[in-house]
């Protein structure tokens, strides 16, 4: 069950490319996996989900090597950072923050090696400058799909 949402929590949010929820990154990253690690990684959602609910900074209910800064990029001249979360398994959940305790997940998959190829960086790069371009030109906004 997914907790209810309050002003201090962190709010998670996924790309949609429209307003069908099958559209929803997150949804197509799961489709890619197969079946165990798809499991592991609906946990990974679950945990994520109760960590965010609670406010806290997410530095102080990971550890170090379960969340961290997993790559920076230049965007319009400011430096843009893309976290990352260890889930459960193999599973990696790459993220942003945006102001208000918001954060955009943007890609999520296993990961068996310690370091992002140059493919996976600039896979990471296009997806995270597209949120940002698109809050440039529009209003933060959120939708329940249900």
């Amino acid at each position: 069950m997914t907790p209810e949402d309050w002003d201090g929590c962190w709010k998670i949010y996924t790309i949609c490319t429209d307003a069908d929820k099958r559209t929803s990154t997150t949804n197509a990253d799961l489709l890619l996996l197969g079946s165990s690690d798809r499991r592991l990684a609906v946990k990974s959602y679950s945990t994520l989900l109760g960590k965010a609910n609670t406010g806290l900074n997410f530095y102080d209910l990971y550890d170090e090597k379960q969340c961290h800064e997993a790559h920076t990029f230049k965007m319009n001249g400011k430096t843009e950072k893309i976290y990352r979360i260890w889930g459960s398994g193999d599973i990696r959940i790459y993220f942003i923050y945006l102001p208000n305790k918001n954060i955009v997940l943007l890609k999520t998959c296993p990961k068996r090696k310690d370091h992002l190829t140059k493919g996976e960086k600039a896979q990471l790069d296009v997806i995270a400058k597209y949120v940002f371009e698109c809050l440039e030109t529009n209003e933060f906004s959120t939708r329940i799909i249900i």
